[in-house]
């Protein structure tokens, strides 16, 4: 928000932007995928392979499925009017180099009033442990570029995030994300420059195999040091569905959402709270091949 504060922002500018800051314009944007959001953000170590995730070590594809491709949608019903987010990802495991390659694009818009579009690639690779284990490491390179008005010039940004992911046995996992670990840069209106706040998020998963239950639980620090805590479960009663529950100290809202896959295809909705825009929900559908 500094950014757009010290620039001299009219108030009507400043509370769109306070509305899209998802709780800070110094973070910056990620995709609004219905799996994260239902689980109120805590699914950073979640064991399986998930599109839109957050760790960059859990973006992955594998030998027998090559190619994963997903789509998503969240509009901002909740809050403002003719606003919300899209993305699309792709990620590709490449037998020569054995990992996974992704890239995606996430679009978070309002009219022709505000846009904010972010491409990123990442890479990640995992190693198989004794007794079964697994565990992976990722990166991933973000740019963004945001603009509001034609008054004001369009800003530019880049990012680096890296994550690991580890089989503490088989049943529990341990994951971690920095995001913007460099620590990014921006000029202000009086010339001065100013870093963009690094996020940092540690969680673990339990998922016994004698029960299709998943318990995650994270950690988050934010921008002045203050940590969040955030709770989900997912519950697979069938083999097709997945019912998904969660909530974080930040809002104490209960987070809602529901997976159906057939075959090759899944499809996920999902829906939380928001400080600033209220209710949102989100969908995607994905396929492997």
């Amino acid at each position: 928000m500094a950014i757009f504060l010290r620039s001299g922002l009219s108030c009507a500018c400043y509370f769109l932007l306070l509305a899209f800051s998802l709780r800070s314009r110094a973070q910056s944007l990620l995709p609004e995928s219905p799996v994260s959001s239902s689980l109120a953000g805590s699914a950073v170590a979640l064991p399986d392979a998930r599109s839109f995730s957050i760790n960059p070590a859990l973006a992955q594809a594998d030998s027998s499925h090559s190619l994963r491709a997903s789509v998503a949608y969240a509009p901002f019903v909740g809050g403002l009017k003719d606003a919300g987010q899209s993305a699309a990802e792709g990620i590709y495991y490449s037998s020569f180099i054995a990992s996974s390659i992704s890239f995606g694009a996430t679009s978070l818009f309002l009219s022709d009033l505000y846009s904010d579009l972010v491409l990123y690639v990442g890479l990640s690779k995992a190693f198989s442990l004794s007794g079964d284990r697994k565990s992976s490491v990722g990166i991933r390179l973000r740019y963004e570029s945001l603009a509001t008005t034609p008054d004001y010039p369009r800003l530019h940004f880049l990012f680096v995030d890296i994550g690991f992911s580890l089989d503490l046995t088989r049943e529990c996992s341990l994951a971690g994300v920095a995001l913007n670990l460099g620590g990014t840069k921006y000029e202000i209106a009086s010339g001065e420059t100013e870093r963009l706040d690094r996020r940092f998020l540690l969680g673990i998963a339990y998922h016994p195999t004698a029960v299709p239950l998943k318990l995650l639980t994270s950690v988050d620090e934010g921008p002045a040091q203050e940590l969040t805590f955030r709770f989900g479960a997912e519950y697979d009663p069938a083999t097709f569905l997945a019912l998904r529950v969660g909530t974080s100290t930040d809002t104490g809202n209960i987070s809602t959402g529901v997976g159906i896959s057939y075959g090759n295809i899944s499809c996920d909705v999902g829906s939380r709270f928001d400080k600033a825009l209220g209710s949102i929900f989100s969908f995607s559908a994905s396929g492997t091949w």
